[in-house]
Order: structure tokens, then C-alpha cells, then sequence
């Protein structure tokens, strides 16, 4: 999973974080970005991972923005040649819950609706399958 590029978000000293669907950190970008992306071996693709975008201040790290990326939707795009995948995703903000319904439903809407809000802040994501 690369982290390309990102539009409206105003903040300094931000960086992402990859975790389980239970909150358990996998992976801490040093940025908000990490274009050349973060390896998961051997990852299930039913899983639910979370991004959460962070900022990084003197004594914490408070979360800012959040949302879903299930793995058993997002393969869809990436097991057919050429294993590959890019697409925007809108970001809810921390105090919004992810669980309101379904993972795949919260995706759509990330991609979908979150992307037609010209304020919302979005991450460009860019899926890879290096075992197909």
C-alpha cells in the first residue's frame, strides 16, 4: 500500500498510521505520505485494515481524520492484471464513527460521496499485489 499524494489538509507535522480493524499499529509513516509504500506479507485479503492520519506534537500524537480500507473489496480491483490499483479516498474526521455500517458501505462512501466534497481532506492510495 503506497500513500501518493494528498489534498486539504491544512496541518503541520502529520503523518499516517496503518493498523488492524482493532487499532493495533502495523505501520507508522515518518510523513503523511510514503510514496514508496508499506509491504504486508502473507496479509489475509478478508482483512479490515484503518488508516488514520495523526499529528505529530511534543508529548502526543492525537488521531485528526480516519476511515476503512477492506481488503475483501479492495482485491476486487487488484487480482486481475496488471495487480494494481490507485484511488482517491476521503477521510472522515476522528470524532466519526467508522462503525455507523459495514466496511465495504463506509469504503464507497469514502471513495464515492467524501471525494465530492471539495473541503474534505483525501489521501490518493495505491494498491499492489506482488503474489498473484
Amino acid at each position: 500500500i503506497s500513500i501518493v499524494d494528498s489534498k486539504h489538509f491544512s496541518e503541520e507535522e502529520l503523518f499516517t498510521e496503518l493498523a488492524t480493524n482493532e487499532g493495533c499499529v502495523l505501520f507508522e509513516c515518518e510523513s503523511l505520505l510514503k510514496a514508496s509504500g508499506v509491504d504486508f506479507m502473507d496479509c489475509p485479503l478478508q482483512i479490515c485494515l484503518k488508516i488514520f492520519v495523526r499529528r505529530r506534537l511534543k508529548d502526543e500524537a492525537p488521531m485528526l481524520y480516519h476511515m476503512v480500507l477492506p481488503l475483501a473489496v479492495i482485491s476486487k480491483h487488484f487480482l486481475q492484471p496488471p495487480h494494481e490499483w490507485e484511488t482517491w479516498v476521503g477521510l472522515l474526521p476522528s470524532n466519526s464513527s467508522l462503525d455507523i455500517c459495514a466496511p465495504g458501505d463506509m469504503f464507497a462512501h469514502a471513495v464515492i460521496n467524501l471525494l465530492a466534497d471539495k473541503t474534505s481532506p483525501k489521501l490518493r492510495l495505491k494498491f499492489r499485489y506482488h503474489n498473484p
